[in-house]
């Protein structure tokens, strides 16, 4: 819709707000709305620093992976106060939320828990944190000889954080659904890193890994300097490792596995890089 802009004094410029949206929002006379700068648009969204998102999980399980499920969609759903009930281990709560929910702490004893957002990022550090992403995917393969699991778990900790920013109202990209398909594929090879340490116990830098890193930066600089022509090289880089047979049998399935990961990024970078390129 559009909406005339009205002159006022000493330079500003008001719009008035549909008024269809002031009554499905509640929003009151000497109320407040956010006012988010994306590029050249703005993005007028409803206060919600006020309203709590809740959601209560009865548990019996305690499952890890199974607890971790439920705490991480939630979490990444926009939730700022998840209750749990049920003889589940504190221990498992806490080691989940320290790894995988960045700016939220737990409390509690049992069989009752709270775990609520008490120090997240700003979701304007949307871009920032991103790139940080990239750069910590950078970090594990130069890195791979060593210990990188807790890389891995900042990998997703962040990965967890950014879709939460995508579901949230107070932060506008054009394409979101890409944007997560792109943030998993990244998680994805990081953990796919993760199972290859976990496998081969002495990897070495072999031409094989210099690829990987190569293909990484490829990612990187693509992202960052909005060029999608140089992706082609990422295809070339994984066509050649999956044509490899010079490698052991248990390092070419992981090196395969993480080759066709980090070329699964190309596709949802091209889009997102046009549109960047539309937004300008």
């Amino acid at each position: 819709m559009k909406r005339k802009i009205v002159a006022q004094g000493a330079g500003g410029h008001t719009i008035s707000l549909p008024i269809d949206w002031i009554r499905l929002n509640k929003i009151k006379v000497g109320g407040s709305v956010d006012v988010i700068q994306q590029g050249h648009d703005l993005l007028i969204a409803n206060d919600f620093s006020g309203l709590s998102k809740e959601i209560k999980f009865e548990i019996s399980s305690n499952s890890e992976t199974y607890i971790r499920l439920l705490l991480s969609n939630a979490y990444r759903s926009g939730y700022s106060k998840i209750f749990i009930n049920g003889n589940v281990s504190k221990k498992i709560i806490a080691k989940i939320v320290n790894d995988y929910l960045l700016g939220f702490e737990m409390s509690g004893i049992s069989p009752n828990y709270l775990i609520e957002s008490v120090n997240e990022p700003d979701l304007l550090k949307f871009n920032n944190l991103l790139i940080k992403q990239l750069f910590m995917l950078s970090e594990i393969v130069i890195n791979i000889s060593d210990d990188i699991e807790n890389i891995v778990f900042r990998i997703q900790k962040y990965d967890n954080f950014l879709k939460r920013c995508l579901s949230s109202n107070k932060i506008e990209i054009s394409n979101k659904f890409v944007m997560w398909q792109f943030l998993s594929n990244i998680t994805y090879s990081a953990r796919a890193f993760y199972h290859f340490k976990k496998d081969v116990k002495n990897i070495t830098q072999t031409n094989e890994i210099e690829k990987l890193k190569e293909m990484i930066n490829i990612i990187k600089k693509s992202y960052l300097t909005n060029d999608y022509l140089i992706l082609d090289k990422l295809h070339n880089i994984e066509k050649n490792i999956l044509m490899n047979k010079d490698i052991t049998n248990k390092e070419n399935y992981h090196i395969k596995t993480i080759a066709r990961l980090l070329y699964f990024c190309s596709s949802p970078l091209v889009s997102i890089i046009l549109n960047k390129k539309f937004d300008i």
